[in-house]
């Protein structure tokens, strides 16, 4: 699936012998856009973008109103990935506070190079983006130059479509960790959208480790 992925997000309209502008090749890039979305969706693994950037995608319960909660809102967030408000305009500074154990009934064994954090951790955050109740975007890291972390919402039908796209992130080994970790977060905003029993926090770690070892 992979290996699918990365061939159809390769390939440019107009590729592979198709004239550009022509219905034909109009036409399969429209088809291109639907495999590479429901393969996705299906998969759930991170899609790499380019050599920056990564993207998950998933369908989630409606309204987008309901979903935007989960990412501005401290408490809502809280309950899958950190809490803490956002801020509500372009360049303004807020804090989150992570703390794995809180997000999960049972949180599970913490491996030992996250112990350091065992009893939470504090970061501070920029707003980058802010298009309620569409899209939010806000910095990730320290430095001159942090990464940006974009969530994009659309209604489809009952179901919204999210969409996690983490970019400027150069280092390697970070984004394979940013991958893992994104991952399982968003295992855990599932079940709670859905209203789904939780596995412990750091279960769906261990899981979301071997798929992306699987993947390599």
């Amino acid at each position: 699936m992979v290996a699918l992925l990365r061939t159809l997000l390769e390939r440019q309209p107009g590729s592979s012998g198709d004239a550009a502008g022509t219905g034909r090749g109009s036409r399969c890039e429209i088809e291109r856009r639907k495999i590479v979305k429901q393969a996705t969706i299906i998969d759930k693994r991170a899609v790499r973008v380019n050599a920056d950037t990564f993207r998950f995608e998933r369908l989630f319960p409606g309204p987008i109103e309901r979903v935007w909660e989960y990412l501005v809102d401290g408490e809502k967030r809280g309950k899958w990935l950190a809490r803490g408000d956002a801020g509500t305009s372009v360049g303004e500074e807020f804090q989150m506070r992570f703390k794995h154990a809180e997000l999960t009934p049972e949180p599970g064994e913490m491996p030992e190079r996250f112990k350091q954090y065992e009893n939470g951790h504090t970061s501070t955050h920029k707003v980058t983006l802010w298009e309620p109740p569409r899209r939010f975007g806000m910095s990730w890291g320290e430095g001159e130059e942090p990464s940006e972390v974009i969530f994009e919402l659309t209604p489809e039908g009952k179901k919204v479509r999210f969409v996690l796209t983490h970019r400027r992130v150069s280092d390697a080994s970070q984004a394979e960790g940013y991958t893992k970790g994104w991952h399982t977060h968003l295992e855990v905003l599932e079940g709670v959208l859905e209203e789904k029993p939780l596995e412990p926090f750091w279960d769906l770690f261990r899981k979301s480790e071997a798929l992306y070892e699987t993947a390599s």
